[in-house]
């Protein structure tokens, strides 16, 4: 039966998918980092990758084709040969790069020389409704000698593949999206929290909207776009080590609505959230939480009479 290909969405975006390998400032570069299909079975998949010689020297490229799965910490873990699936080996076989239509394993580039390759992937007809992830590495070994020693240092990059193999439907997925009812002046924190619980990876373009009382739109904050794979949760942060998204501006006494926008890579809303935060200044916070404590000892002190005289 004649192959065809059915529907295939890729990105060329720089995303947040964990790299594998730390490419340094001499050595390989590849572009796109990441790609992201989505198609039936059957399909011939034709994608397309530039491979850039960083040295001013003439160096060579291993390439290895290698399935990985993500921990719940977000890093890549390379699965062993010996534990591959039926599913992983088949299709993995039937994975290829070409230079000028001929399949190459090992690249040879000239002093800051380029590389225009096809990424090629058959998926055949039985090939079931999954996920697949793997990395495409491009590994350089430099010899590294002096008078007294001989090295060799292996350097490289990947560009990360994840497809999705089956019918492409909207994400299905848990979210919290949360902060503190009462906060005192300052920059407002929030803990956003991202699972995917559906068929497939998802990306998704998170915005989040600071409005007044009044409606009036105080602050837009356009987060990173997330590659969140299947089964795996993420929290969310702007460039912060404590996994929070905190805003831009700092806040003063009132009211504000926080509301949370959950975007597809193709700009389509699928959820909003909101909640409201009250802004207070740090001596009123203060007076209120020991107003609540000094009520709270007053009624357990009402409720200890009580029962002695009964």
């Amino acid at each position: 039966m004649k192959k065809f290909f059915l529907l295939i969405f890729i990105s060329f975006s720089l995303l947040s998918l964990p790299k594998t390998v730390e490419a340094e400032q001499k050595g390989i570069g590849v572009y796109p980092p990441i790609i992201k299909i989505t198609a039936s079975a059957p399909s011939d998949i034709s994608v397309p990758i530039s491979v850039k010689n960083m040295e001013d020297k003439p160096i060579e490229a291993t390439i290895s084709i290698r399935p990985f799965k993500i921990d719940q910490s977000g890093a890549i873990n390379y699965i062993l040969y010996k534990d591959y699936t039926r599913e992983v080996s088949a299709l993995i076989e039937t994975v290829v790069l070409q230079e000028e239509n001929q399949n190459v394993s090992k690249l040879v580039f000239s002093p800051n020389g380029i590389k225009n390759l096809k990424l090629k992937i058959d998926i055949g007809k039985d090939q079931k409704e999954k996920d697949i992830y793997f990395s495409v590495l491009f590994l350089v070994t430099n010899q590294d000698s002096s008078e007294n020693t001989r090295s060799l240092l292996s350097i490289g990059t990947a560009t990360n593949v994840l497809l999705a193999i089956g019918e492409n439907t909207l994400p299905s997925y848990q979210d919290r999206f949360s902060s503190s009812v009462l906060t005192s002046e300052g920059n407002l924190k929030f803990k956003i929290t991202l699972a995917n619980t559906g068929k497939h990876f998802m990306s998704i373009k998170p915005q989040l909207i600071i409005k007044n009382v009044f409606g009036k739109e105080i602050e837009i904050l356009n987060l990173k776009e997330e590659n969140i794979l299947l089964g795996q949760t993420k929290e969310l942060s702007n460039t912060n080590p404590d996994n929070l998204v905190i805003s831009g501006k700092k806040y003063y006494f009132g009211p504000y609505i926080a509301i949370l926008s959950l975007n597809t890579a193709g700009q389509e809303t699928i959820s909003n959230k909101s909640i409201t935060i009250f802004v207070l200044p740090g001596s009123t916070i203060w007076l209120l939480s020991a107003g609540t404590i000094i009520i709270l000892l007053i009624i357990q002190r009402i409720r200890v009479k009580r029962r002695k005289k009964n």
